[in-house]
């Protein structure tokens, strides 16, 4: 696999996984599903492909290898593409178990508090003490 090819298979690869957890995203936070399960699950894939730390060696070693195309278009391009992608994995990597598990762990923490966030109906009272019937309650059916 060439230099270039393993970029533009990282960045469809980042794709997908991106897309799925935003589209799972805007799906349950506009209330069109309740599968907060799902999109967690979606977080978490994201997450751990970013914090895969692996992707670093990986990365330089096609650095390395993009320096010898022949096409000076295709050496930048690829190699400025790469650095990128090697900027985020350096950012994100999460190298321990531990830390990938107490992440993930994170993650569906959240999941489950917004899932309740969604769910709860706001009120208040106004300057009479009545409880008024509000007129919109945020729901995922």
């Amino acid at each position: 696999m060439t230099a270039t090819t393993y970029l533009n298979t990282l960045n469809h690869n980042y794709l997908t996984v991106h897309r799925k957890k935003e589209d799972l995203f805007w799906d349950t936070y506009m209330g069109i599903s309740g599968d907060h399960e799902q999109a967690a699950k979606a977080q978490s894939d994201w997450i751990h492909f970013l914090a895969d730390p692996n992707k670093i060696s990986e990365i330089k070693s096609q650095i390395k290898e993009a320096e010898s195309l022949s096409n000076p278009l295709e050496r930048k391009t690829t190699i400025t593409g790469l650095n990128g992608w090697l900027v985020m994995f350096e950012s994100h990597a999460i190298e321990s178990q531990k830390g990938q598990q107490l992440k993930t762990e994170l993650i569906n923490f959240e999941a489950a508090l917004f899932e309740k966030k969604q769910n709860h109906t706001m009120t208040y009272r106004d300057e009479n003490g009545h409880l008024p019937m509000l007129p919109f309650r945020y729901s995922a059916h």
